[in-house]
């Protein structure tokens, strides 16, 4: 009988450390707390032709840092049958930075986006202004390759000073 309780304190103990290894995970999601400055943004891009009197369904949308042709890609979308892309979740300063702006003086950050459909010209927006818990709307109307003299070269528009704050 002697044996069985040393089996019954060997389970007991081994218990005991499952435990303890449950302890370091609980730690980290409080250290989680250093990327605290880190605030989300949202965009919606919204995708038009003809002078936004139509939707564009089924464009690519592709949210970027960087440039147009060294594109570091955050992540991609397509349009739905009103025209809009999904809603992105972005990092962005969060809002106490907002009253501390970052390095460059922004209360936010910059992303870019390029909007690609079959017969249309792309069209790239340059240095969108995403703000913590804001969901910000990127209008992006389409022109048709054929009402361009066949010019494929996408559009690039400058967004940075379209912001209000």
């Amino acid at each position: 009988s002697g044996s069985m309780m040393q089996g019954r304190n060997m389970m007991n103990q081994g218990n005991m450390m499952q435990e303890q290894n449950i302890m370091p995970v609980q730690d980290n999601s409080q250290n989680g707390n250093i990327f605290e400055p880190g605030g989300t943004g949202k965009l919606i891009v919204n995708v038009t032709t003809l002078r936004k009197l139509f939707p564009v369904v089924g464009a690519d949308v592709t949210v970027f840092t960087g440039t147009y042709e060294d594109m570091d890609i955050i992540d991609t979308s397509r349009t739905d049958e009103s025209g809009k892309s999904k809603v992105f979740s972005l990092a962005a300063p969060s809002k106490s930075m907002s009253l501390d702006p970052d390095e460059n003086g922004n209360p936010y950050k910059p992303y870019n986006v390029l909007v690609v459909a079959d017969g249309y010209i792309p069209n790239i927006h340059m240095n969108i202004p995403i703000f913590d818990s804001i969901t910000s709307l990127q209008n992006s109307d389409l022109v048709y390759i054929s009402a361009s003299g066949g010019n494929p070269t996408p559009r690039i528009t400058d967004e940075s000073s379209s912001y209000t704050l």
